[in-house]
Protein backbone atom coordinates (compact mmCIF):
# COMPACT_ATOMS: atom_id res chain seq x y z
CA UNK A 1 0.00 0.00 0.00
CA UNK A 2 1.42 3.33 -1.00
CA UNK A 3 0.24 6.00 2.07
CA UNK A 4 1.70 9.15 2.47
CA UNK A 5 2.84 10.85 5.50
CA UNK A 6 0.87 14.14 5.34
CA UNK A 7 -1.01 15.88 2.76
CA UNK A 8 -1.73 19.33 3.33
CA UNK A 9 -2.76 21.55 0.21
CA UNK A 10 -2.53 25.45 0.35
CA UNK A 11 -3.04 28.60 -1.97
CA UNK A 12 -2.14 32.06 -0.98
CA UNK A 13 -5.12 33.07 -2.52
CA UNK A 14 -7.88 30.42 -1.00
CA UNK A 15 -9.17 31.49 2.15
CA UNK A 16 -10.82 28.12 2.89
CA UNK A 17 -9.06 24.90 4.32
CA UNK A 18 -10.91 21.81 6.08
CA UNK A 19 -8.53 20.16 8.27
CA UNK A 20 -9.80 17.05 8.96
CA UNK A 21 -6.90 15.27 10.57
CA UNK A 22 -3.32 15.87 12.20
CA UNK A 23 -1.99 15.40 8.63
CA UNK A 24 -5.00 16.19 6.13
CA UNK A 25 -5.87 19.94 5.14
CA UNK A 26 -7.08 20.47 2.08
CA UNK A 27 -7.05 23.53 0.44
CA UNK A 28 -10.32 24.36 -1.47
CA UNK A 29 -9.08 26.16 -4.11
CA UNK A 30 -7.57 23.09 -5.55
CA UNK A 31 -10.35 22.41 -6.51
CA UNK A 32 -12.13 26.00 -7.56
CA UNK A 33 -12.21 24.95 -11.74
CA UNK A 34 -13.81 21.10 -10.26
CA UNK A 35 -15.74 21.55 -7.45
CA UNK A 36 -15.28 19.65 -4.61
CA UNK A 37 -17.17 16.21 -4.87
CA UNK A 38 -16.38 14.23 -1.84
CA UNK A 39 -17.62 10.85 -1.01
CA UNK A 40 -17.48 9.35 2.80
CA UNK A 41 -18.34 6.03 3.25
CA UNK A 42 -18.16 3.82 6.17
CA UNK A 43 -20.77 1.60 8.74
CA UNK A 44 -23.12 2.64 10.65
CA UNK A 45 -21.47 4.53 14.08
CA UNK A 46 -17.79 4.18 12.28
CA UNK A 47 -17.61 8.61 11.98
CA UNK A 48 -18.71 8.76 8.82
CA UNK A 49 -20.88 12.08 10.14
CA UNK A 50 -18.39 13.24 12.39
CA UNK A 51 -15.97 13.72 9.09
CA UNK A 52 -19.06 15.27 7.32
CA UNK A 53 -19.24 17.64 10.06
CA UNK A 54 -15.76 18.56 9.94
CA UNK A 55 -16.62 19.83 6.13
CA UNK A 56 -19.60 21.51 7.40
CA UNK A 57 -18.64 23.86 10.75
CA UNK A 58 -15.27 24.74 8.26
CA UNK A 59 -17.28 26.04 5.61
CA UNK A 60 -19.81 27.84 8.09
CA UNK A 61 -17.16 29.02 9.47
CA UNK A 62 -15.31 30.67 6.66
CA UNK A 63 -19.17 32.12 5.79
CA UNK A 64 -19.37 29.61 3.16
CA UNK A 65 -23.28 28.33 2.53
CA UNK A 66 -24.32 25.10 3.55
CA UNK A 67 -27.29 22.69 2.43
CA UNK A 68 -27.84 19.40 3.70
CA UNK A 69 -30.34 16.95 3.32
CA UNK A 70 -31.19 14.15 6.09
CA UNK A 71 -34.34 11.53 6.33
CA UNK A 72 -33.57 11.89 9.86
CA UNK A 73 -33.19 14.81 12.44
CA UNK A 74 -29.24 14.89 13.76
CA UNK A 75 -28.29 17.87 11.69
CA UNK A 76 -30.24 20.16 14.35
CA UNK A 77 -27.15 20.24 16.04
CA UNK A 78 -25.71 22.79 14.38
CA UNK A 79 -27.92 25.27 15.47
CA UNK A 80 -25.96 25.36 19.37
CA UNK A 81 -22.85 27.07 17.68
CA UNK A 82 -24.20 28.57 14.02
CA UNK A 83 -27.30 31.63 14.05
CA UNK A 84 -26.93 31.43 10.46
CA UNK A 85 -28.03 27.62 10.13
CA UNK A 86 -32.10 27.83 9.81
CA UNK A 87 -33.84 23.72 10.29
CA UNK A 88 -36.36 22.93 8.08
CA UNK A 89 -38.87 19.94 9.59
CA UNK A 90 -41.01 18.75 12.24
CA UNK A 91 -39.80 21.06 15.83
CA UNK A 92 -37.54 22.86 13.15
CA UNK A 93 -37.74 26.64 12.42
CA UNK A 94 -39.92 25.92 9.51
CA UNK A 95 -42.18 22.93 8.47
CA UNK A 96 -41.03 20.96 5.75
CA UNK A 97 -44.00 21.69 3.42
CA UNK A 98 -43.80 19.94 -0.43
CA UNK A 99 -45.13 22.79 -2.29
CA UNK A 100 -43.11 25.99 -1.25
CA UNK A 101 -39.30 23.98 -2.28
CA UNK A 102 -39.45 27.73 -4.17
CA UNK A 103 -38.74 29.54 -0.48
CA UNK A 104 -36.56 27.01 0.68
CA UNK A 105 -34.23 27.55 -1.95
CA UNK A 106 -35.05 31.70 -2.05
CA UNK A 107 -33.36 31.17 1.96
CA UNK A 108 -30.44 29.62 0.28
CA UNK A 109 -30.06 32.73 -2.08
CA UNK A 110 -30.78 35.02 0.61
CA UNK A 111 -28.17 34.06 2.27
CA UNK A 112 -29.44 31.24 5.30
CA UNK A 113 -27.72 28.04 5.80
CA UNK A 114 -30.49 25.40 5.68
CA UNK A 115 -31.13 21.69 6.73
CA UNK A 116 -33.83 20.26 5.45
CA UNK A 117 -35.23 16.90 7.31
CA UNK A 118 -37.12 15.16 4.60
CA UNK A 119 -38.40 12.48 6.58
CA UNK A 120 -40.93 14.24 8.20
CA UNK A 121 -42.95 14.07 5.20
CA UNK A 122 -45.89 11.50 4.87
CA UNK A 123 -43.97 8.48 3.14
CA UNK A 124 -40.98 7.66 0.62
CA UNK A 125 -42.37 8.27 -2.75
CA UNK A 126 -43.53 11.98 -1.45
CA UNK A 127 -39.76 12.38 0.13
CA UNK A 128 -37.72 11.63 -2.83
CA UNK A 129 -40.47 13.94 -5.39
CA UNK A 130 -39.40 16.54 -2.64
CA UNK A 131 -35.95 16.29 -2.84
CA UNK A 132 -35.86 16.25 -6.65
CA UNK A 133 -38.17 19.35 -6.54
CA UNK A 134 -35.92 20.50 -4.46
CA UNK A 135 -32.30 20.06 -6.10
CA UNK A 136 -34.40 21.41 -9.00
CA UNK A 137 -34.81 24.51 -7.63
CA UNK A 138 -31.89 25.25 -6.07
CA UNK A 139 -29.60 24.46 -9.58
CA UNK A 140 -31.66 27.06 -11.60
CA UNK A 141 -31.80 29.40 -8.84
CA UNK A 142 -27.69 28.77 -8.49
CA UNK A 143 -27.53 29.55 -12.25
CA UNK A 144 -27.84 33.31 -11.06
CA UNK A 145 -26.19 33.43 -7.90
CA UNK A 146 -23.08 31.43 -8.59
CA UNK A 147 -21.83 31.26 -5.17
CA UNK A 148 -19.87 28.62 -3.38
CA UNK A 149 -22.18 26.80 -1.53
CA UNK A 150 -21.60 23.11 0.49
CA UNK A 151 -24.48 20.16 -0.50
CA UNK A 152 -23.98 17.52 1.80
CA UNK A 153 -26.35 14.57 1.11
CA UNK A 154 -27.03 12.19 4.79
CA UNK A 155 -27.57 8.65 4.11
CA UNK A 156 -27.76 8.80 0.37
CA UNK A 157 -28.57 5.94 -0.79
CA UNK A 158 -32.61 6.34 0.25
CA UNK A 159 -32.65 9.11 -2.57
CA UNK A 160 -30.07 7.58 -4.98
CA UNK A 161 -30.40 3.81 -4.75
CA UNK A 162 -28.46 1.39 -7.10
CA UNK A 163 -31.11 -0.46 -7.87
CA UNK A 164 -33.65 2.28 -8.36
CA UNK A 165 -37.43 2.35 -9.06
CA UNK A 166 -39.70 5.20 -11.31
CA UNK A 167 -40.46 6.71 -7.31
CA UNK A 168 -36.79 6.99 -6.78
CA UNK A 169 -36.24 9.07 -10.16
CA UNK A 170 -36.88 12.41 -9.13
CA UNK A 171 -34.10 12.27 -6.37
CA UNK A 172 -31.82 10.03 -8.03
CA UNK A 173 -31.51 12.52 -11.67
CA UNK A 174 -31.17 15.64 -9.21
CA UNK A 175 -28.48 14.20 -7.28
CA UNK A 176 -26.68 12.78 -10.09
CA UNK A 177 -26.47 16.00 -12.09
CA UNK A 178 -25.40 17.44 -8.98
CA UNK A 179 -22.67 15.53 -8.74
CA UNK A 180 -21.85 16.23 -12.31
CA UNK A 181 -22.80 19.94 -13.07
CA UNK A 182 -22.85 21.36 -9.95
CA UNK A 183 -19.32 22.30 -9.97
CA UNK A 184 -19.95 24.84 -12.84
CA UNK A 185 -22.54 26.82 -10.34
CA UNK A 186 -20.24 26.64 -7.13
CA UNK A 187 -22.63 23.69 -5.66
CA UNK A 188 -19.81 21.31 -3.98
CA UNK A 189 -21.21 18.21 -2.95
CA UNK A 190 -20.50 15.88 -0.29
CA UNK A 191 -22.09 12.36 -0.35
CA UNK A 192 -22.78 10.44 2.96
CA UNK A 193 -23.49 6.52 2.95
CA UNK A 194 -23.28 3.49 4.91
CA UNK A 195 -24.33 0.90 2.43
CA UNK A 196 -21.73 1.47 -0.74
CA UNK A 197 -23.40 -1.69 -2.64
CA UNK A 198 -26.78 0.50 -2.17
CA UNK A 199 -25.11 3.61 -3.63
CA UNK A 200 -25.87 4.54 -7.26
CA UNK A 201 -22.82 4.47 -8.90
CA UNK A 202 -23.71 8.07 -10.73
CA UNK A 203 -22.56 9.88 -7.23
CA UNK A 204 -19.81 8.65 -6.18
CA UNK A 205 -18.04 7.75 -9.53
CA UNK A 206 -17.94 11.67 -9.80
CA UNK A 207 -16.01 11.86 -6.63
CA UNK A 208 -12.79 13.69 -6.67
CA UNK A 209 -12.51 12.76 -2.80
CA UNK A 210 -13.40 9.84 -1.77
CA UNK A 211 -12.71 8.78 2.27
CA UNK A 212 -13.50 5.18 3.02
CA UNK A 213 -14.08 4.00 6.46
CA UNK A 214 -14.34 1.16 8.40
CA UNK A 215 -16.29 -2.48 7.38
CA UNK A 216 -17.66 -5.49 8.80
CA UNK A 217 -20.11 -7.57 6.53
CA UNK A 218 -18.97 -9.22 3.12
CA UNK A 219 -21.69 -7.50 0.93
CA UNK A 220 -20.39 -3.98 1.95
CA UNK A 221 -16.42 -5.13 1.76
CA UNK A 222 -16.84 -5.99 -1.62
CA UNK A 223 -18.97 -3.16 -2.79
CA UNK A 224 -15.37 -1.24 -1.61
CA UNK A 225 -13.28 -3.57 -3.20
CA UNK A 226 -15.05 -2.60 -6.59
CA UNK A 227 -14.84 0.87 -6.15
CA UNK A 228 -11.14 0.57 -5.12
CA UNK A 229 -10.21 -1.60 -8.73
CA UNK A 230 -12.66 0.65 -10.60
CA UNK A 231 -10.72 3.92 -8.98
CA UNK A 232 -7.23 2.12 -8.61
CA UNK A 233 -6.61 2.57 -5.44
CA UNK A 234 -4.76 0.25 -4.03
CA UNK A 235 -5.72 -1.59 -0.07
CA UNK A 236 -7.12 -4.54 0.81
CA UNK A 237 -10.29 -5.28 2.11
CA UNK A 238 -8.66 -6.55 5.17
CA UNK A 239 -6.97 -3.28 5.37
CA UNK A 240 -10.71 -1.93 5.58
CA UNK A 241 -12.01 -4.29 7.53
CA UNK A 242 -9.46 -3.22 10.04
CA UNK A 243 -9.70 0.12 10.56
CA UNK A 244 -11.25 1.47 13.84
CA UNK A 245 -13.63 4.61 14.91
CA UNK A 246 -12.81 7.53 12.87
CA UNK A 247 -10.15 5.92 10.44
CA UNK A 248 -10.27 6.39 6.85
CA UNK A 249 -8.45 5.77 3.66
CA UNK A 250 -8.86 9.08 1.57
CA UNK A 251 -7.74 8.71 -2.10
CA UNK A 252 -6.89 12.39 -3.43
CA UNK A 253 -5.31 13.20 -6.91
CA UNK A 254 -4.25 9.91 -7.39
CA UNK A 255 -2.58 9.45 -3.84
CA UNK A 256 -4.16 7.39 -1.30
CA UNK A 257 -3.60 8.64 2.60
CA UNK A 258 -4.90 7.05 5.99
CA UNK A 259 -6.15 9.87 8.31
CA UNK A 260 -8.03 9.76 12.08
CA UNK A 261 -10.42 12.47 11.87
CA UNK A 262 -10.73 15.27 14.51
CA UNK A 263 -13.26 15.47 16.36
CA UNK A 264 -16.75 17.90 15.52
CA UNK A 265 -17.03 20.64 17.53
CA UNK A 266 -21.08 20.46 17.71
CA UNK A 267 -22.63 17.55 19.66
CA UNK A 268 -23.78 14.18 17.36
CA UNK A 269 -27.14 13.80 16.41
CA UNK A 270 -27.95 11.32 19.42
CA UNK A 271 -26.85 14.20 21.87
CA UNK A 272 -29.27 16.80 23.23
CA UNK A 273 -28.00 20.22 22.92
CA UNK A 274 -28.52 23.83 23.81
CA UNK A 275 -30.19 25.63 20.50
CA UNK A 276 -28.92 29.69 20.06
CA UNK A 277 -31.40 31.50 18.22
CA UNK A 278 -30.91 32.28 14.92
CA UNK A 279 -29.74 35.55 13.72
CA UNK A 280 -32.12 38.77 13.79
CA UNK A 281 -32.26 39.12 10.10
CA UNK A 282 -32.63 35.35 9.31
CA UNK A 283 -35.33 35.41 12.40
CA UNK A 284 -37.69 37.81 10.80
CA UNK A 285 -36.80 36.78 7.41
CA UNK A 286 -38.55 33.19 8.83
CA UNK A 287 -41.66 35.07 10.12
CA UNK A 288 -42.20 36.45 7.06
CA UNK A 289 -41.18 32.86 5.42
CA UNK A 290 -43.54 31.43 7.95
CA UNK A 291 -46.69 33.83 6.95
CA UNK A 292 -45.86 32.89 2.99
CA UNK A 293 -45.80 29.11 4.41
CA UNK A 294 -49.48 29.39 6.48
CA UNK A 295 -51.06 31.51 3.29
CA UNK A 296 -49.69 28.16 1.03
CA UNK A 297 -51.79 26.22 3.17
CA UNK A 298 -54.29 27.64 4.07
CA UNK A 299 -54.99 28.17 0.50
CA UNK A 300 -54.68 24.62 -0.49
CA UNK A 301 -57.15 23.82 2.39
CA UNK A 302 -59.76 26.02 0.94
CA UNK A 303 -58.66 24.51 -2.84
CA UNK A 304 -58.70 20.88 -0.96
CA UNK A 305 -62.08 21.79 0.48
CA UNK A 306 -63.66 23.27 -2.92
CA UNK A 307 -62.48 19.88 -4.78
CA UNK A 308 -64.49 17.65 -2.27
CA UNK A 309 -67.25 20.12 -2.81
CA UNK A 310 -67.53 19.82 -6.23
CA UNK A 311 -66.92 16.06 -6.65
CA UNK A 312 -69.66 15.67 -3.92
CA UNK A 313 -71.96 17.94 -6.00
CA UNK A 314 -70.71 15.57 -9.16
CA UNK A 315 -71.97 12.75 -7.19
CA UNK A 316 -74.95 14.01 -6.30
CA UNK A 317 -75.79 14.68 -9.97
CA UNK A 318 -74.84 11.80 -11.49
CA UNK A 319 -77.21 10.03 -8.76
CA UNK A 320 -80.16 12.43 -10.02
CA UNK A 321 -79.30 12.08 -13.85
CA UNK A 322 -79.57 8.44 -13.13
CA UNK A 323 -82.78 9.03 -12.17
CA UNK A 324 -83.91 11.20 -14.47
CA UNK A 325 -83.21 8.78 -16.75
CA UNK A 326 -84.88 5.68 -15.25
CA UNK A 327 -87.84 8.25 -14.82
CA UNK A 328 -87.57 8.76 -18.76
CA UNK A 329 -87.60 4.99 -20.21
CA UNK A 330 -90.57 4.42 -17.55
CA UNK A 331 -92.46 7.24 -19.04
CA UNK A 332 -91.02 5.91 -23.07
CA UNK A 333 -92.60 2.49 -22.04
CA UNK A 334 -95.95 4.33 -20.29
CA UNK A 335 -96.64 5.97 -23.69
CA UNK A 336 -96.63 2.19 -25.16
CA UNK A 337 -99.52 1.24 -23.48
CA UNK A 338 -102.34 2.86 -25.60
CA UNK A 339 -100.92 0.77 -28.79
CA UNK A 340 -101.00 -2.52 -26.47
CA UNK A 341 -104.00 -1.70 -25.49
CA UNK A 342 -105.48 -1.71 -29.18
CA UNK A 343 -103.33 -4.79 -30.08
CA UNK A 344 -104.41 -6.92 -27.21
CA UNK A 345 -107.71 -5.77 -27.53
CA UNK A 346 -108.31 -6.67 -31.43
CA UNK A 347 -106.77 -10.11 -30.43
CA UNK A 348 -109.93 -10.94 -28.65
CA UNK A 349 -108.35 -11.94 -25.85
CA UNK A 350 -108.64 -8.98 -23.41
CA UNK A 351 -111.34 -7.49 -22.14
CA UNK A 352 -111.56 -3.38 -21.56
CA UNK A 353 -110.48 -4.44 -17.96
CA UNK A 354 -107.11 -4.22 -18.51
CA UNK A 355 -105.31 -3.09 -15.43
CA UNK A 356 -103.23 -0.06 -15.87
CA UNK A 357 -99.53 0.20 -16.25
CA UNK A 358 -99.19 1.22 -12.41
CA UNK A 359 -99.81 -2.69 -11.65
CA UNK A 360 -96.34 -3.94 -14.18
CA UNK A 361 -93.75 -4.76 -11.92
CA UNK A 362 -91.23 -1.94 -12.47
CA UNK A 363 -88.46 -5.16 -13.98
CA UNK A 364 -90.94 -5.00 -16.66
CA UNK A 365 -90.90 -1.12 -17.05
CA UNK A 366 -87.32 -0.79 -17.07
CA UNK A 367 -86.76 -4.57 -19.13
CA UNK A 368 -84.13 -3.47 -22.37
CA UNK A 369 -86.33 -5.46 -24.93
CA UNK A 370 -89.06 -3.59 -26.15
CA UNK A 371 -92.43 -5.03 -26.39
CA UNK A 372 -91.82 -6.89 -22.51
CA UNK A 373 -94.87 -4.73 -21.45
CA UNK A 374 -96.90 -6.36 -24.23
CA UNK A 375 -95.52 -9.93 -23.42
CA UNK A 376 -95.87 -9.47 -19.46
CA UNK A 377 -99.86 -8.32 -20.23
CA UNK A 378 -100.84 -11.01 -22.73
CA UNK A 379 -99.42 -13.58 -19.89
CA UNK A 380 -101.30 -11.66 -17.25
CA UNK A 381 -104.70 -12.35 -18.72
CA UNK A 382 -104.01 -15.85 -20.17
CA UNK A 383 -103.46 -16.65 -17.20
CA UNK A 384 -102.69 -20.30 -18.34
CA UNK A 385 -99.12 -21.49 -20.16
CA UNK A 386 -98.65 -19.97 -23.64
CA UNK A 387 -96.26 -20.81 -26.55
CA UNK A 388 -93.68 -18.47 -27.57
CA UNK A 389 -95.10 -18.71 -30.62
CA UNK A 390 -98.06 -17.79 -29.67
CA UNK A 391 -97.08 -15.43 -27.64
CA UNK A 392 -95.25 -13.75 -30.80
CA UNK A 393 -98.35 -13.81 -33.15
CA UNK A 394 -100.71 -12.34 -30.13
CA UNK A 395 -98.72 -9.30 -29.21
CA UNK A 396 -96.78 -8.64 -32.36
CA UNK A 397 -93.37 -8.76 -30.70
CA UNK A 398 -90.83 -11.01 -32.49
CA UNK A 399 -90.21 -14.66 -32.08
CA UNK A 400 -86.48 -13.69 -30.94
CA UNK A 401 -87.26 -10.95 -28.61
CA UNK A 402 -89.81 -12.95 -27.03
CA UNK A 403 -87.41 -15.63 -26.16
CA UNK A 404 -84.93 -12.94 -24.64
CA UNK A 405 -87.80 -11.24 -22.98
CA UNK A 406 -89.16 -14.83 -21.56
CA UNK A 407 -85.27 -15.51 -20.05
CA UNK A 408 -85.27 -12.02 -18.51
CA UNK A 409 -88.80 -12.17 -16.90
CA UNK A 410 -87.44 -15.91 -15.16
CA UNK A 411 -84.13 -14.07 -14.33
CA UNK A 412 -86.96 -11.29 -12.49
CA UNK A 413 -88.49 -14.46 -10.83
CA UNK A 414 -91.59 -13.44 -12.76
CA UNK A 415 -92.57 -16.45 -14.85
CA UNK A 416 -92.25 -20.34 -14.54
CA UNK A 417 -91.87 -21.97 -17.95
CA UNK A 418 -91.92 -25.47 -19.44
CA UNK A 419 -89.20 -27.27 -20.89
CA UNK A 420 -89.18 -29.90 -23.59
CA UNK A 421 -86.93 -32.67 -24.05
CA UNK A 422 -84.56 -30.62 -25.93
CA UNK A 423 -84.03 -28.27 -23.40
CA UNK A 424 -86.36 -25.69 -25.22
CA UNK A 425 -89.54 -23.51 -23.48
CA UNK A 426 -92.41 -25.31 -24.02
CA UNK A 427 -94.58 -22.98 -22.25
CA UNK A 428 -94.62 -19.85 -19.84
CA UNK A 429 -96.90 -18.48 -17.70
CA UNK A 430 -96.83 -15.96 -14.94
CA UNK A 431 -96.02 -16.80 -11.24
Amino acid sequence: MKMSETLEFKSSVSQLFFKLSDNLIIDYSQFREEGLRVTVLARAGAGKSNLGALFVEQALDAGVQVCIIEPLAEWYTLRSMYDSVVWIGEGGDLPIVPDVVHMYSRMLEDGASIILTTGDLEDAILEKAFVGRFLQSLYYRWKKVRRPILLLIEDAEAYAPQMWSREDRPSLSWLIAMAKRGRKLGINTIFISQRPAELHKGTWSQSNILFIGGFKTSRDLQAVAEMARLMHMNFSTNDVYKLGVGQFYCFMFGELYKIKALRRKTPHGGETPNIVPVRQDLAISIDVLRKEIEDVLRKKKEEEDEVKRLKDEVQRLMHENEELRRQVETLKIVKEVPLELKVLGSSGVLSSSIQSYQNVPEAVLTCPYKGALKVYQYLMHKGDYAKVREISAETGVGFETVKKIVRYLRRKGLVRTKMDSRGYVKGVRLK
